[in-house]
Order: structure tokens, then sequence, then C-alpha cells
């Protein structure tokens, strides 16, 4: 067979196979590394249902993301959670979470390379119900990383500093990372298996969960998302059902 026939099958098998652009196939913990492209908008809704939640948690009924591509590597990102608290008599009360601006800049790579490295810097400011989420100023810088090992699998990296820099209920300082790999197989189907991690470096309590899931793209600008949350570092195993709704208006590539 001609070379040159072998080269142009297997570039349109990769290009078949993997994700067309920005943020496609991102799975719900682990976010991608590529921004949107210019004028490009989407919007997450993340919903978590606890299984044997006990009285007093709380848990995001949802989280809101908008992230807008400002240009070829930067976009913004906006985010501000709906919390749900379970009270001891059996009832639930609702308050707005702390909101939080993000910019994402593209370092190296892009959505047509196998690999991309970008940076955000993320800062939340005390806006929602002080009693549940206190009145700390937290700035979160992120290093996210992804690679397309093969032309069915892709492996996305986030590395994030999480750390209070004013406010007076409490200084904390979290290591978290999250790492996910995605199968893609089937254009309509793609299995997820995500780890997810966080240490409080002040005083080295860890938390770890795994999490398979399942991405659906139901058309070019709308995904459905759903897993399974397995709590691995607790004096007994959590668990939670986790889905998202990802809506894209745009271009995606």
């Amino acid at each position: 067979m001609d070379w040159r026939l072998i080269v142009v099958s297997s570039m349109a098998a990769f290009s078949t196979a993997s994700p067309a652009g920005a943020q496609l196939a991102e799975p719900i913990f682990t976010r991608s590394a590529l921004p949107n492209p210019p004028a490009t908008v989407s919007l997450k809704l993340d919903f978590v249902t606890p299984v044997g939640q006990t009285s007093g948690d709380s848990q995001a009924v949802p989280v809101s993301t908008l992230e807008v591509g400002l240009s070829q590597r930067t976009e913004t990102v906006l985010q501000l959670p709906l919390l749900r608290v379970s009270e001891p008599n059996g009832s639930s009360v609702l308050a707005a979470g702390q909101f939080s601006f993000a910019l994402r800049y593209l370092l190296a790579g892009s959505p047509t390379a196998r690999y991309a490295i970008s940076f955000s810097g993320r800062l939340e400011v005390p806006t929602g119900d002080s009693a549940l989420v206190g009145n700390e100023i937290q700035l979160m810088p992120t290093v996210l990383a992804e690679w397309r090992a093969t032309p069915r699998l892709c492996l996305r990296a986030n590395l994030a500093w999480n750390t209070t820099v004013a406010g007076s209920t409490g200084r904390f300082a979290f290591l978290e990372q999250a790492t996910a790999l995605v199968w893609l197989a089937r254009r309509h189907l793609m299995p997820v298996l995500e780890f997810v991690g966080s240490t409080n470096t002040l005083n080295l309590n860890s938390q770890f969960v795994l999490q398979p899931e399942a991405i659906v793209p139901l058309n070019e600008h709308l995904e459905i998302k759903a897993g399974v949350t397995f709590g691995l570092a607790a004096p007994a195993p959590r668990y939670a059902i986790r889905s998202q709704l990802a809506w894209i208006w745009g271009r995606r590539q």
C-alpha cells in the first residue's frame, strides 16, 4: 500500500475519534486545558444527589458555570453554586454559595494538537451565606493539561492550589488534583474514569474519590454526563450520583 494513503487514513481515523474542538467530552470534575474559541459560550449545570446523606450536610444543587471565549488562547469562567442544607428536623434550606471569577490561558498546544497545557487563576469572593460558606476571599491557581495518548484515549489532569487570602472565618490551604481517562471509541457514548483528591496542607487531612461516568453528546451543542462517586478516604465510604448538562453556543474548533 502506498505510504501516502496510510498517512491520510491514519489522520482521518484520528480526527474522527478525537475531540473536534475545545471542551468536547470534558469530564465532570476534570476540566479541559483547551479554552473556548472566541465568541463561544458554554453553560454547565452540575447536580449532586447524595446517597445516605446525614443531617447538616450541604450539597450544590446546582453549580452554574459560564465560560466565554475571549481570544484564541483566553477565556473567562464565572461560577455560582446554590446550596441545599439538610436540617436535623428533616427540612432543607436553600442558600447562595460564593461567586467566583477566573481567567484561563492556553500556554501550549491547540485543539488540533495531541496535547494542551493551560493556566487558570480563580478568585472567589464572599457573596454567599456566610453562615454556611464563611466570608473568606480565596485564590486558586490551576495548571490544566491533556494528552491524546491514542486516537481513542485522552488523558486529562488538573492540579490546583486553593487558599484563603482574607476573611475572618478560618484560614485553609488545599492542594487539589483531578485526573480523568476518556475513552473516545464511540461518538455517542464516551466512558470516563476520574480520580479526584484534596489534601489540607495545614493538617494533612486528605479526601479521595473515584468516579466512573459516561458522557452522552446529544448533538453538537448539548452533552449529558452522569457518574457515581465513591469516597475512598473516609471512615465509611460516601456515595453520590453526579450529573451535568452542558450547552455550547458558537463554533467548537
